[in-house]
């Protein structure tokens, strides 16, 4: 029992270590476009007029898949935030691997507190 309890510790440690420094960020920002085209492999770009902390190319400009189980929810969101020209904040992972897009992990709409 204390083998699988330290096991299980460790991973949780080791998951959220990793986790921690994958994360980027752009507070407060418009969103400028939203955008798809059918040969990228289902990916919804979002451009924003800020630039993010991510370490990518194209610093203003944020992904995620529409096989995401949040991707609705992510796509309402940035549609909602161009059509009223509203504040976005939106959190994703450095790691660039979408096109050289950061993939994002949690958009928040409206005053980020």
């Amino acid at each position: 029992m204390k083998i699988v309890l330290f096991v299980s510790c460790f991973m949780a440690l080791l998951s959220s270590a990793v986790y921690a420094g994958n994360d980027c960020e752009v507070i407060d920002a418009h969103v400028v476009s939203v955008m798809t085209w059918p040969d990228v492999d289902g990916i919804v770009f979002i451009n924003l007029d800020k630039a993010n902390n991510c370490g990518c190319s194209i610093p203003k400009r944020f992904a995620f898949y529409l096989k995401d189980p949040f991707a609705k929810t992510y796509l309402a969101q940035a549609l909602t935030a161009h059509a009223t020209k509203g504040k976005i904040s939106i959190l994703g992972n450095s790691g660039c691997y979408v096109h050289d897009t950061s993939e994002i992990f949690s958009i928040i709409l409206g005053d980020f507190v």
